[in-house]
């Protein structure tokens, strides 16, 4: 690349460009392609301190709370994680960083629920994974690689009232993970068990910065807003992390929302402070508060965050935090992006 970066690929190997993946025979000179920037590719290689340690007890306690109570199926469950590599789970597992940002995202855009399975004999766990089909695709590759089973991609529509008489009405997509050895490794993890608007739940206790970089990466991937052109064409607008609480459970809102905003502070991200927003009405009845902060919008602030943290598993944020970054890169004003879009889209 213009960059300086290589990689040796067949004709019909998939590059994202940002109208979308493309194979690479399908490119020419001077097209433009996403790459990760030199602090996000070279975060893999600053070493980890030791915090997060899953041991076979961990799990094993888990899984008895689901009611296996029979030794033998425990222990199959238990050498089904140990023969893939994800335990013990800690920073020496080869597949430390993917599982982070997994959780990362399963904090933002997942469901973790418990009910009786069929048999009556056990309870059954289920993470239901929730957002566009085509990052739910990448998902569901990373969870191939890793050999964690999962289902197909289906939907289902929904509905929303803002206090103000506001309809919102959607089309949600999500597949599930049934397999209970790996719920439960999730859940040892920390990710949070039944609807999270009614939960008390924390950022888990990463003791070093690169994990906690790993969970935001996936975690901003659901839940921040994209990078993107304010309406005037003028300037970029800022970065919105918005979590919904019930009304009766504020300060749990807050405590949550401001770990996030702390997190980022400590890497030198400029944020404002956390306030509270809109009210939606539930199907129940219920209300809750959205709970937010922005990312302030500055250009050195937003190449910070891009360059330290990024999205994972959201194709329409890195797409558009890629062509933010090539663009600042040539130094040019912002009231160019558009022209300069343009051009490199061609």
């Amino acid at each position: 690349t213009k960059r300086g970066k290589s990689i040796k690929i067949t004709g019909d190997h998939k590059i994202y460009t940002p109208s979308g993946w493309k194979q690479l025979n399908e490119l020419s000179f001077g097209s433009l392609v996403a790459t990760y920037s030199e602090d996000i590719t070279n975060i893999g290689n600053n070493k980890i301190n030791e915090g997060i340690n899953i041991t076979e007890e961990d799990i094993t306690s888990i899984l008895k709370k689901f009611n296996f109570k029979r030794k033998r199926l425990v222990d199959i469950k238990i050498n089904t994680l140990k023969n893939i590599g994800l335990l013990p789970f800690n920073s020496e597992c080869e597949y430390y960083k993917p599982v982070i940002e997994l959780l990362g995202y399963f904090f933002g855009d997942a469901h973790l629920k418990l009910y009786k399975a069929k048999d009556r004999q056990h309870t059954q766990p289920q993470i239901q994974v929730y957002g566009q089909p085509e990052d739910l695709q990448e998902i569901q590759f990373l969870l191939h690689q890793l050999n964690i089973p999962y289902g197909k991609i289906g939907f289902t529509n929904s509905t929303s009232i803002l206090t103000n008489g506001r309809v919102i009405k959607g089309t949600s997509y999500n597949f599930t993970i049934n397999q209970s050895e790996f719920v439960a490794l999730f859940m040892a993890l920390g990710l949070p068990v039944g609807d999270k608007a009614l939960q008390d739940f924390s950022v888990p206790g990463f003791s070093d910065q690169q994990s906690i970089i790993f969970f935001l990466r996936g975690f901003f991937g659901a839940e921040i807003s994209n990078i993107k052109y304010t309406d005037n064409q003028r300037y970029f607008g800022k970065l919105v992390f918005s979590q919904s609480k019930l009304q009766t459970l504020p300060y749990q809102g807050i405590r949550l929302v401001q770990e996030v905003k702390n997190n980022l502070n400590n890497l030198g991200i400029e944020t404002t402070d956390v306030v509270f927003g809109s009210e939606t009405i539930r199907k129940s009845g219920e209300k809750t508060h959205m709970i937010y902060f922005h990312i302030y919008a500055k250009k050195e602030n937003l190449i910070n965050f891009g360059r330290k943290i990024g999205y994972a598993f959201c194709r329409k944020r890195i797409s558009s935090l890629n062509q933010f970054m090539e663009f600042n890169k040539d130094n040019i004003q912002s009231n160019s992006f558009v022209q300069w879009l343009d051009f490199h889209q061609k």
